[in-house]
This record gives structure tokens, sequence and C-alpha cells, in this order.
């Protein structure tokens, strides 16, 4: 059996790798559920805590193999009022979900 949870992270601010998933928990699936139109090239993933910025795009799918484990972040080079980031994160079974 899947684990599935969905993260919303306002995006009112700049901020720098936000933490959203804790190191230790495998996590194998990221979908973004919802990303501004705006926000586009200013909102980016990071796997692992010395990641590279990974761009977003509404409906992205994104399967890591072998499942990170290292911390997932995001980040926010712009502000953006009254908006947020919605994502669908997939665990691997078994595994505690945050």
């Amino acid at each position: 059996m899947a684990l599935y949870s969905k993260k919303t992270i306002p995006l009112d601010a700049v901020f720098d790798r936000l933490k959203i998933v804790d190191q230790g928990t495998q996590l194998p699936d990221v979908t973004v559920l919802r990303l501004p139109v705006d926000a586009a090239d200013t909102v980016f993933l990071h796997f692992g805590e010395g990641g590279e910025p990974v761009d977003l795009i509404q409906g992205m799918a994104i399967h890591i193999t072998p499942p990170e484990d290292n911390g997932v972040f995001v980040s926010s080079t712009v502000a953006h009022a009254g908006e947020s980031l919605k994502l669908l994160l997939g665990y691997v079974a078994g595994g505690a979900v945050p």
C-alpha cells in the first residue's frame, strides 16, 4: 500500500531551503498539485541538504530512484502574496508519514 500526504507551503515570503521532508524519511514521489502561474522560475525543490534547485511546473510528477532520504526542501526567490504551493508526497510503504 502506498502512503501519501499533501503539503501546502505558503509563498508569502522569500525563503531558502524550507525543510518539507525530514532526513531519514524515504520519499520516491513528488507531484506538484498547484503552482501559481506567476511562481514559475521562482519556486524550487531541492533533494538532499546540498541538492541543486529543480524548477517546478504545474502538474509535474517526479519519481526519485532510489528514494530520497536526505531531506526535501523548497525555496522561493520571490514573495507571492496570498499564494501557496501544493504538493502530493509519496512515501515508501512501511515508513513514517510526517
